[in-house]
């Protein structure tokens, strides 16, 4: 009986939860090992379809997560949601090999992007948006992708992406 009434619990919450706006849209996993400041797994974010945004900043002195949670607007939300639909973003491969050899270390980000009727994936190595971009190992339409990620956590550390190279990328 006890068993029946946890299973009808959990269901509720999972059904109530996508009812009132907390299905994911995006989520982002970052993980690394070897010679890094930080070795192990992180979300480096997950957007819900109501605009809000949890995230975990890594402090790389003690090595601690910590976790943030904030909102998006709803202009923004918009926007972003228009740019997952986008023809572009559906085509993203679905692996990136590293931009340089992973001779020491090994960075893994993996995107998911929660579709109707099915999980889009995107998986990168060694993520370098200058090499990657002078070697064309990523296309504009990641490019792309990775600066509207960077949008949705302006103020967090670490970054995937350094600060200023979406803007100036989006200029050229």
């Amino acid at each position: 009986m006890n068993r029946l009434i946890a299973i009808a619990i959990i269901f509720f919450i999972s059904t109530t939860g996508r009812a009132f706006g907390t299905t994911p849209l995006l989520e982002v996993q970052v993980s690394s090992g070897g010679m890094v400041a930080f070795a192990g797994k992180y979300l480096y974010l997950r957007l819900f379809n109501n605009g809000r945004v949890d995230s975990e900043d890594i402090n790389n002195i003690g090595h601690a997560i910590q976790r943030r949670r904030t909102r998006i607007s709803p202009a923004h939300l918009k926007l972003l949601r228009e740019f997952l639909k986008s023809e572009n973003t559906r085509k993203l491969a679905a692996f990136y090999p590293p931009a340089n050899p992973p001779l020491d270390h090994l960075k893994t980000i993996k995107i998911s992007i929660h579709r109707d009727s099915y999980l889009q994936t995107v998986e990168i190595l060694n993520y370098d948006f200058l090499r990657g971009m002078d070697k064309g190992l990523y296309p504009k339409s990641l490019l792309d992708f990775m600066c509207q990620i960077e949008k949705i956590r302006p103020d967090s550390p670490p970054r995937l992406t350094a600060h200023g190279l979406c803007t100036l990328f989006s200029k050229s």
